[in-house]
């Protein structure tokens, strides 16, 4: 599997799922489950580069420049769009998830 066109659809999966719960039909639950099972499965994904894959092969290069971006990626990641996430599904109201999908 391409590892980082993975990551780019479950990144459009997510924003599709998050426009979804805005939507008066929706079954707000199904939403919820969708967009945890998206973080863990973007969250293994990132492991996985990390760790690389001589099966497949696939690393990240050794250069300190590219370690240094990825360590960044994965701490934005982490520290902001996970717990933005998180409170985009949380929120019942959909007055506070149209903020934040605005900040």
């Amino acid at each position: 599997m391409n590892q980082p066109g993975s990551r780019r659809l479950r990144r459009y999966h997510i924003a599709r799922l998050i426009w979804q719960a805005h939507l008066p039909a929706v079954a707000h639950g199904r939403i919820y489950a969708d967009v945890t099972r998206e973080v863990a499965a973007f969250d293994a994904s990132m492991a996985a580069l990390k760790a690389g894959d001589p099966a497949r092969p696939m690393f990240l290069p050794r250069d300190a420049a590219i370690q240094r971006q990825f360590a960044d990626l994965q701490k934005r990641w982490s520290q902001d769009m996970k717990q933005a996430l998180a409170a985009l599904i949380a929120s019942p109201d959909a007055n506070a998830r149209d903020a934040c999908v605005v900040a």
